[in-house]
């Protein structure tokens, strides 16, 4: 008889694939790791805030565009009817010298009777023309006054309505400190006296928020509420962040337009020394 071979298992590479695997996953992740490790933070916020601009930028012409096109159409108008007012004050020059010439040679001695009746004639029509195109130049002029006070009224700046600041909810357990965030910096309200203005630059290390910061961490429930401006999405986000590194409360509220900010609705704190 012949001899059986013997059956060894076959060899499996399983194992050996997932290694493979689970090293090119780890290698992936620690180099992504390097990767971002290495992106400065600056650069990215530089670059965020450049196209928060560059978008704001973008709504601003679109806004611009739309006020300049109803502009140039009645600019458009009112120099049309000029050319009218010119156009029918030339006609009427040339109807009075006609109508002059008509009159000396009605009163010439050698026209008959029957030509002085044509030239009567031709005499009142010529009048009752100039009147027709008098009448035409006052309405023309009228007009031309009117969309002259009305490109004024739309080229003249308007003034915003004040933006009155209400809490509601749980605002209305807060002891509020309001601060208004504007492209330029902040605005501290209801510190002693008036208003103090923040440039961007002393936000971090300016004694005046620094001591806006203290005198709200002195209270129980005092809280700093940024009043955001839409083009202030990063001051805003840099002041509420050093507010959130000293620990200080804080919270937000979105100001749509741009006319004064009305805070006698609001509940603002009492200035520090006058708080019993």
């Amino acid at each position: 008889m012949a001899r059986r071979r013997s059956q060894s298992p076959p060899i499996s590479f399983l194992s050996f694939l997932d290694i493979m695997a689970s090293m090119i996953g780890i290698l992936s992740l620690i180099i992504i790791i390097l990767i971002l490790s290495q992106v400065d933070p600056q650069a990215v916020e530089a670059a965020q805030r450049e196209m928060a601009e560059s978008l704001q930028r973008a709504d601003e012409l679109k806004q611009v565009e739309q006020i300049i096109e109803p502009l140039e159409q009645e600019k458009r108008r009112l120099q049309e009817l000029v050319e009218q007012r010119q156009q029918t004050a030339r006609q009427i020059a040339a109807a009075q010298q006609k109508l002059q010439e008509i009159e000396s040679r009605r009163q010439s001695a050698d026209v008959d009777r029957k030509a002085s009746l044509e030239l009567q004639a031709q005499s009142s029509q010529m009048a009752a023309e100039i009147e027709r195109l008098e009448q035409e130049q006052q309405q023309v002029t009228q007009q031309l006054q009117a969309m002259q006070e009305r490109m004024e009224k739309k080229q003249s700046p308007r003034e915003e309505a004040q933006i009155k600041v209400r809490l509601s909810g749980t605002g209305e357990n807060l002891d509020p400190f309001f601060v208004e965030a504007h492209a330029k910096g902040l605005v501290i309200y209801g510190l002693d006296g008036p208003p103090v203005e923040v440039p961007t630059g002393q936000i971090a290390n300016g004694p005046d928020f620094k001591r806006l910061m203290e005198t709200v961490k002195a209270r129980p429930n005092g809280t700093i509420i940024f009043l955001i401006r839409e083009d202030a999405v990063n001051i805003y986000a840099h002041a509420a962040a050093v507010a959130s590194n000293n620990y200080v409360r804080n919270g937000k509220l979105p100001i749509t337009g741009k006319g004064k900010i009305d805070l006698s609705e609001a509940g603002a704190a009492e200035p520090a020394e006058e708080k019993k």
